[in-house]
């Protein structure tokens, strides 16, 4: 059974059907207190206020053995699309530092659009800080197929990072070599 329950379980995307790419709706930056993610989508969740939380699957080892939790991709950071309604209930919490204005709203939703569809497919995603270097390429085949972002090769072969540039943050995906194009 699930926990519908959005007071225990805040959801990566509300509503789940949420289209970032194809919204019409401006999109936000929520820079958020320390620690207050998870409740901050919680409270949007019961305002009826669409968001995303990009969160990701972590095992942690403990006394007991391994523990699964999610943890969020962007510490800090929660988006959102709206108008003077949603951001002003965002602000009522009282569980954000600022809300940021995004100039270029189309890249912004296609980079928010590859997060959710790189979490969405299954990939092993890792947090990473933003690389300036690395070559700029496309995942041609596989689940991250059209995804656009930067190489890096590292020991167990090659990854893409994911880049928001309007936080300055990143997220790593493995791809297999053969599925990446020079672009």
């Amino acid at each position: 059974m699930t926990d519908s329950n959005p007071s225990k379980r805040p959801e990566i995307i509300y509503p789940q059907d949420l289209e970032i790419q194809n919204s019409e709706a401006k999109w936000w930056v929520v820079h958020i207190k320390p620690n207050q993610g998870r409740k901050l989508s919680r409270d949007l969740h019961i305002s009826n206020v669409p968001h995303f939380l990009p969160l990701v699957e972590t095992i942690r080892k403990t006394r007991s053995g391994a523990k699964k939790s999610k943890i969020p991709i962007f510490p800090g950071y929660l988006f959102f699309p709206g108008e003077r309604e949603e951001r002003r209930k965002v602000l009522e919490t009282g569980r954000t530092v600022r809300v940021i204005d995004v100039v270029d709203q189309e890249k912004f939703k296609m980079e928010l659009n590859q997060i959710l569809q790189a979490i969405q497919s299954g990939m092993k995603i890792d947090p990473a800080k933003k690389y300036k270097r690395g070559t700029p390429c496309r995942i041609v085949d596989g689940p991250g197929l059209g995804m656009i972002g930067k190489v890096v090769r590292t020991k167990k072969g090659c990854s893409l990072v994911l880049e928001v540039d309007s936080i300055g943050q990143s997220i790593v995906v493995e791809v297999d070599a053969s599925h990446v194009e020079i672009l």
